[in-house]
């Protein structure tokens, strides 16, 4: 199986896997952000962006799983689903949500290559505090 065949499972799997995230999600009722991820319409000023709940981080990001599997090009969308998970988590709380969405959904996906996974905050032009791997203690990250 060549790079293409590498990259066509990975998708597949990717797309399975966000069906059943989000089909958990609707049956148990978890709308929006979570707690506290609304915003009231009376509200003038804009807040941060909403909290994003895990199977919308792992969908944010399916661009870049053909880059963490075989390497390559970076996708601009990978950055841009990164950049969007990174604005969703600007507290230590919902940053220690999304590492560990984030390394659940990596670990899911065959062939993940986390020095790859590594890369992704220096190519994209972003930081975050910590790396990812299966090891990771996310309940002791901090938001950059």
């Amino acid at each position: 199986m060549g790079r293409d065949g590498i990259l066509m499972s990975s998708t597949t799997f990717a797309l399975l896997l966000l069906s059943f995230l989000l089909l958990n999600e609707l049956v148990n009722g978890v709308t929006g952000g979570g707690a506290g991820g609304s915003v009231h319409a009376d509200e003038e000023e804009e807040e941060a962006p909403a909290p994003m709940s895990c199977p919308q981080m792992a969908l944010a990001v399916v661009p870049c799983f053909g880059y963490i599997v075989a390497g390559g090009d970076v996708p601009a969308e990978c950055c841009s689903g990164l950049k969007a998970v990174k604005a969703a988590a600007p507290t230590t709380e919902l940053c220690r949500q999304a590492c560990a969405c984030m390394q659940w959904t990596a670990a899911a996906i065959p062939g993940v290559n986390y020095d790859l996974v590594n890369t992704l905050p220096q190519k994209c032009h972003f930081s975050i505090s910590f790396k990812l791997t299966p090891s990771t203690d996310c309940s002791k990250v901090h938001a950059a």
